[in-house]
């Protein structure tokens, strides 16, 4: 896959120097990187300014490390748009005014989740709980992948172009491809995170308050106060648990 957007904590890259070659290496192969703010910072916790700070810091690092390829595109830590609107309103200013786009993101099933698990069972030689853990991670993808449509569905925009959320690790390196051949399998052709920015739907901004993360069809729902089918949760604990 080309042109996909890695969302970069440019902290990273001061902290451990050769993090720098990884990114370069991902520009030359084709890909692209975002604005995830300097620290992965939680706009629930900091200021205005102080997380303007942060945006703005990231954006020095990603104008030398990007190689002149379109970066401007942000991507909120934690998807946290903000509690109050002033808070909410003038981050998005901000951005705007800096030339950024919203990467919102549409379906997520917290990929992250399963790569702890799998490094204790790798240490652990588990090939048993390593096939659960490939198991139950392709299981959450569908159902989340499923329940990301039924939502637009019901939002009157089925045929929106949808915005995948996954997380650089090792679990996902090892599932990558059996995920997208899932998702292929259950009809999905991947665009750029460009392409599909410019559906009309992104342009709304549903100016729902939250001090926690939301997806956007989330954030849609409770503007239009839609109702949907729940979710089944995510094992989250049975993650917690294995192989320790």
């Amino acid at each position: 896959i080309s042109d996909t957007y890695g969302f970069a904590n440019t902290d990273q890259v001061e902290k451990i120097p050769e993090r720098k070659d990884i990114l370069a290496e991902w520009i030359r192969s084709g890909n692209l990187l975002g604005n995830h703010t300097h620290r992965h910072a939680n706009l629930a916790t900091l200021s205005v300014e102080a997380y303007q700070y942060e945006i703005d810091l990231a954006n020095t690092a990603l104008h030398k490390l990007s190689g002149g390829t379109d970066y401007k595109w942000f991507r909120y830590p934690f998807l946290i748009e903000g509690e109050t609107a002033e808070k909410r309103n003038s981050i998005r200013q901000h951005l705007f005014k800096n030339g950024y786009k919203i990467a919102e993101v549409t379906i997520d099933f917290q990929d992250h989740a399963w790569n702890p698990a799998y490094v204790r069972c790798t240490q652990k030689r588990d090939i048993q709980s390593i096939r659960r853990l490939s198991k139950s991670y392709l299981e959450a993808a569908r159902t989340r992948f499923q329940h990301a449509l039924n939502m637009a569905n019901g939002l009157g925009v089925d045929g929106m172009r949808h915005i995948l959320l996954l997380h650089v690790s090792a679990f996902d390196a090892e599932m990558l491809d059996q995920l997208l051949t899932l998702y292929e399998n259950l009809g999905a052709r991947f665009v750029t995170l460009s392409y599909a920015g410019q559906d009309p739907i992104y342009k709304i901004d549903p100016k729902v308050l939250y001090n926690r993360g939301s997806t956007f069809l989330d954030q849609l729902n409770a503007a239009f106060r839609k109702s949907y089918p729940r979710v089944a949760p995510l094992p989250l604990e049975e993650l917690a648990k294995i192989c320790k």
